[in-house]
C-alpha cells in the first residue's frame, strides 16, 4: 500500500522493485532460525528490519546494512507460550522430535529409520514441518509437553531453548550439510561450536536424552539464547514490535 507501513515476512526478489517504489517497508522474520536467506544483500532493500535479537544486529551490521535500519523486537510468536501453564507431568518424560522441511538442511526423512527404536520409558512424539504434513498442524502443543526436543536447523531449536528446553541434535544425519551449505549462518555455529546436545549416532542421542533430562540447559546455551532472543522480550515482543510500527507510521 502506497500511504502505509507494510510488513514483509518473506523476501523474494520478484517483488523488490515493486517494494522499492511502494509506502515504507518493514522486512520482519516469520522464523527465528537462521538458513541463510536473511543476509545483508536479502533484506537491505527495505526501509527497516525487525530482528530477534543482538546477534542478527551484529550479524546483518557486518553484512553492511545500517544500524539505523534495524531494530531488536524478539519474536511475537513465542509470546502466549511464556504466559501458558505447562500441562501436568507424566511418569513418562516426553520426547519431541520437530526438524526443518525436508527441502532444507532437514534430519527428514533420514531420521524416519530411528523414528521407533525409542526405548519404552520415553514417551515419543512427532511434529513435522507444515511443508511435509498432509494436515498440518501447530507444533505449540506439543512443545508445551515436551521434556526434550530433538531438532536440526529449525525454528524449534531456537522455541524450545527460550522456553527453557535442552534441544539434541542429529549430528550424525545433518552436520555435515550446514556446514557445507549454510557455513556462515547461526545454525553452522551451533553445530561446530556444539552448542546444546549433539549426537554422533543414535544410540549417543539416547544417551544425551537421558543427561539432557537430569542437567537441562547448560548455562552456555542460554548465554547464547539471550543474543537470539533477549529476556526482556520474551512474552512481550508483540507489544514492543507494536509500538515500533506505530512511531515509523508517524515519522
Amino acid at each position: 500500500m502506497k500511504d502505509a507501513v507494510n510488513v514483509h515476512f518473506f523476501n523474494e526478489e520478484e517483488y523488490r522493485n515493486e517494494v522499492a517504489h511502494t509506502g515504507i517497508n518493514v522486512s520482519m522474520f516469520h522464523g527465528i532460525a537462521d538458513k541463510q536467506i536473511r543476509t545483508g544483500e536479502q533484506v537491505d532493500f527495505h526501509d527497516y528490519v525487525f530482528v530477534p535479537g543482538p546477534l542478527w544486529v551484529n550479524k546483518l551490521v557486518r553484512d553492511g546494512v545500517a544500524r539505523s535500519k534495524l531494530f531488536i523486537v524478539g519474536y511475537p510468536k513465542l509470546d502466549i507460550l511464556f504466559t501458558t501453564q505447562p500441562p501436568a507431568e507424566s511418569t513418562k518424560k516426553a520426547v519431541l522430535y520437530a526438524p526443518t522441511h525436508s527441502k532444507s538442511c532437514s534430519s527428514y526423512p533420514a531420521f524416519k529409520e530411528f523414528l521407533n527404536r525409542f526405548p519404552p520409558h520415553i514417551h515419543f512424539g512427532v511434529s513435522l514441518h507444515p511443508y511435509d504434513q498432509v494436515n498440518p498442524k501447530t507444533t505449540m502443543e506439543e512443545l508445551l509437553s515436551a521434556d526434550v526436543v530433538i531438532s536440526d536447523t529449525s525454528s524449534i531449536v531456537y522455541e524450545a531453548w527460550a522456553l527453557g528446553k535442552p534441544v539434541i541434535f542429529p549430528d550424525w544425519l545433518v552436520k555435515e550439510k550446514v556446514m557445507r551449505d549454510w557455513p556462515n549462518s547461526i545454525s553452522a555455529k551451533i553445530y561446530s561450536e556444539k552448542i546444546g546436545y549433539h549426537a554422533y549416532n543414535f544410540d549417543h542421542m539416547v544417551e544425551l536424552i537421558d543427561l539432557a533430562l537430569i542437567k537441562g540447559l547448560d548455562g552456555r546455551t542460554k548465554q547464547f539464547m539471550r543474543q537470539i532472543l533477549p529476556q526482556q522480550l520474551r512474552g512481550k515482543s508483540g507489544e514492543v514490535t507494536a509500538k515500533i510500527l506505530q512511531k515509523i507510521a508517524m515519522l
